[in-house]
């Protein structure tokens, strides 16, 4: 009797410290809105020794400030997501701009913004499942983010016209997102994928990072948690 006790113990602490794992590396409770509390502050910047901190905040909150057209999609397993569209010349090619691991668009891409803007392409900057305006509690590290893509690339096509020329543009888990994506059936108005900074799998930027944390002998446990409560595979990709 003891040893069955002692067996669910164990099978306890395992399916228990899964769960923390699954909640560290995975679960992402979206606000649901993008307001300035949820951008950097200059404390939370302070490691980017070689930034203008007051420039870098000044562009966030000028993406913030800028008029944009609210639209979404529905993913393909029955999620709500939110872009937000800024037009900013006729007739000009779309940027679709897909922001990092528990980033969001305005400040991930808040240099890139005016970069664009200079060079008359209009944004649909996407917020990903489990992030911002979009619906989900689980990101799985574009293992379904990549479908996302694609059906955020069939939305752009059927509403810019064929004509459009479309670019997909990643950074961080965006990144290795429209990657992933490249190898769905994308529309033909798809020109090009930028990639700034991505990952190869999902399996391995965990191990990565634990190794880095010297915890690499926790990833069967980071696995099973995401498998059992995100129901995802970081084998997959």
């Amino acid at each position: 009797m003891v040893w069955l006790y002692v067996s669910i113990g164990i099978l306890l602490l395992i399916i228990g410290t899964a769960a923390v794992l699954y909640r560290i590396t995975l679960y992402n409770k979206p606000k649901h809105k993008l307001i300035p509390w949820d951008m950097p502050t200059e404390e939370h910047l302070r490691h980017l020794r070689d930034v203008d901190l007051k420039l870098t905040l000044g562009w966030i909150r000028e993406n913030l400030d800028l008029p944009y057209e609210k639209v979404g999609i529905t993913s393909y397993d029955g999620l709500k997501l939110a872009g937000r569209y800024y037009h900013f010349r006729d007739g000009a090619p779309v940027i679709l701009m897909f922001h990092g691991y528990h980033g969001d668009g305005p400040a991930d891409f808040r240099g890139i913004f005016r970069m664009v803007r200079s060079l008359g392409y209009s944004i649909l900057l996407v917020s990903e499942r489990a992030h911002g305006e979009s619906e989900g509690r689980t990101l799985t590290l574009g293992v379904r983010e990549k479908y996302d893509c694609r059906d955020w690339a069939r939305f752009a096509a059927e509403k810019f016209g064929a004509e459009t020329p479309l670019a997909l543009y990643g950074a961080s888990m965006g990144a290795a997102t429209v990657l992933m994506a490249s190898g769905l059936e994308l529309p033909e108005s798809v020109r090009c994928i930028v990639a700034d900074c991505g990952f190869t799998t999902p399996k391995a930027i965990i191990i990565k990072i634990l190794r880095e944390l010297k915890l690499r002998f926790l990833y069967p446990l980071v696995w099973l948690g995401d498998r059992l409560f995100g129901g995802v595979s970081l084998s997959d990709d």
